[in-house]
This record gives C-alpha cells, sequence and structure tokens, in this order.
C-alpha cells in the first residue's frame, strides 16, 4: 500500500514537471514536432509569431502554433524510430539515407507526384524531395500534385515558402501540365 502511494506522488510529480515544461515558452534548442505531421526538428531562431525549425538539413519557418514542444526522450524516440524507418523513401526513385551525395545524385529524379496524397503526407514527402534538391545542387525540381481544388498546390507553395535556398516557384508552361505542376528554381 505505501509503495502504491509513493508511486502515484512520483507519476503527480512527473505530471507537474511535463505541465510546466509545456507552458514555459518556446526557446532556441528545444525539440519540437510539426502538429499534423511525424516531422520533429529542433528550434534555431524565434520572433513574435514565427518559428524557424531545423528538421534534417533543412530550416523551416512556420507559424508558432504549428510546433509543439516534446521531451529529450519523445525526440530521441523519435529519432530512433525514424532513423529504423527510414531506409527508403517514398518518391519517384528509392533514395537510401545513408547512400554518399554523389550516389544520391545518380539516383535524384528531380521530379515529384504527390497526386492523391494527403497533405501532411505530401509536404512530408515534398520535404524529403526538396531535402535531396537542395543537397545534389539541381537547379531546378518539379512537383506535380495536379488540379483538382487546388488544395494540394496551395499547401505545398505555402511550404516552398519557408525554405532556405528556393529561389523562386511557380506554374508549369501550360504544354507541360501548367497549374497542376509546380515548378521550383533553386539557387
Amino acid at each position: 500500500r505505501r509503495q502504491g502511494i509513493q508511486a502515484a506522488s512520483e507519476a503527480e510529480k512527473q505530471a507537474k514537471a511535463a505541465a510546466e515544461e509545456a507552458a514555459r515558452p518556446l526557446q532556441v534548442g528545444d525539440k519540437v514536432k510539426v502538429i499534423g505531421s511525424d516531422l520533429i526538428g529542433e528550434v534555431t531562431k524565434l520572433t513574435a509569431r514565427k518559428v524557424s525549425v531545423s528538421i534534417g538539413s533543412i530550416t523551416s519557418t512556420m507559424a508558432r502554433e504549428r510546433v509543439q514542444r516534446i521531451s529529450a526522450t519523445e525526440y530521441k524516440t523519435a529519432m530512433k524510430t525514424n532513423a529504423a524507418g527510414a531506409g527508403h523513401r517514398t518518391y519517384s526513385t528509392d533514395v537510401y539515407q545513408n547512400d554518399s551525395v554523389n550516389e544520391r545524385r545518380l539516383r535524384f529524379t528531380p521530379s515529384i507526384d504527390v497526386r492523391g496524397e494527403r497533405v501532411n503526407d505530401a509536404i512530408d514527402k515534398v520535404l524529403h524531395f526538396m531535402d535531396d534538391a537542395l543537397m545534389v545542387g539541381v537547379g531546378q525540381v518539379t512537383i506535380l500534385h495536379g488540379k483538382g481544388n487546388g488544395v494540394l498546390r496551395e499547401e505545398i507553395r505555402k511550404y516552398l515558402k519557408t525554405i532556405g535556398g528556393v529561389e523562386s516557384f511557380g506554374d508549369a508552361p501550360l504544354d507541360q501540365g501548367g497549374a497542376g505542376i509546380t515548378v521550383v528554381k533553386l539557387q
């Protein structure tokens, strides 16, 4: 009985500490999760309304409301899970995370097809795709999202605005897909 009371009081202390941690304002160096996705990263810069998060080799700037602080334990667990499950990425070609830059350059295809994907899944694929595009140093890539209602196109373009290294983007020429394809020029 006494051990049960001690365990309950220990659990209460941990819950209270977690609540205090969650209430603390974001700071540079905090580990965060992008709400609505499996993306995790580290806060690198803060402004009144925006936060820059380093996710892999890409730094993305977004509204503070889009991120949630996670504990160091959650971060480590997520990193282990991602490392174990990230043997390959699911876009037009299988690109292995552990490959050298030269091997990635040889396997890289400068286009990705995310038609029919949910927004969060498409953004996740585009994030990895753009990460590789910037790493291998291509000058231009295309993202095939389809026309539909334009929601996927709009969300992908919002995301592209947050990526350093993107010079410009816009619709493909009409004879090459028009509004169903976003052409991205990289610096």
